[in-house]
């Protein structure tokens, strides 16, 4: 198993315990553009890239105190 995050994926499960957001919020966000869109992996199966997820964690972050 790979441990570096640049070429790791999460898959649709693992998006809703890392961002807490339901499978059709995620799907409004990527469609009006404010969450990050899916790569082909193979044919019927799809992921997000780990960096991509995380850094998209962070900027929500951006300002928060805590």
């Amino acid at each position: 198993m790979f441990s570096n995050p640049e070429i790791a994926f999460y898959s649709d499960k693992q998006l809703d315990i890392v961002t807490s957001l339901s499978r059709a919020t995620r799907w409004r966000m990527r469609r009006n553009g404010t969450f990050p869109n899916p790569v082909h992996l193979s044919k019927g199966r799809m992921g997000y890239p780990r960096k991509m997820i995380d850094d998209w964690c962070a900027s929500r972050l951006e300002g928060v105190e805590f």
